[in-house]
C-alpha cells in the first residue's frame, strides 16, 4: 500500500462525481439512506480525521491502508445510489 493508491481512489472518486448536478448529488435512494453528497462528506470529514491520526501514527503503511480501504468500502454504496439516480434521469 503506497500513498499512490490513496490518491488513485481520491482521484477516482472525484473524476466520477464531476458528472453529477447539485440536485442528483442530494437525492436519496430512501429516507433512510444517504445521497451521494452525504457520502462524499463523510469521506472527506473522515480523511480530515485520518490527516489529524497520521500525526500519531507508528505505522504509516497501515494508516494509508485503512483511509484507502475506507474509500473502496463506500464503493458499493455509491453505485447504489447511482443505480437510483439513473432510473430517476
Amino acid at each position: 500500500m503506497k500513498i499512490n493508491d490513496l490518491d488513485q481512489s481520491i482521484d477516482s472518486w472525484i473524476k466520477e462525481l464531476e458528472q453529477y448536478d447539485f440536485i442528483q448529488l442530494c437525492a436519496k435512494p430512501s429516507p433512510t439512506s444517504w445521497s451521494l453528497g452525504q457520502v462524499c462528506m463523510h469521506l472527506i470529514e473522515n480523511t480530515n480525521y485520518y490527516v489529524d491520526q497520521i500525526k500519531m501514527c507508528v505505522n504509516a503503511r497501515e494508516w494509508f491502508q485503512f483511509a484507502d480501504m475506507h474509500f473502496r468500502h463506500h464503493l458499493r454504496q455509491k453505485k447504489r445510489i447511482e443505480k437510483f439516480l439513473e432510473i430517476n434521469r
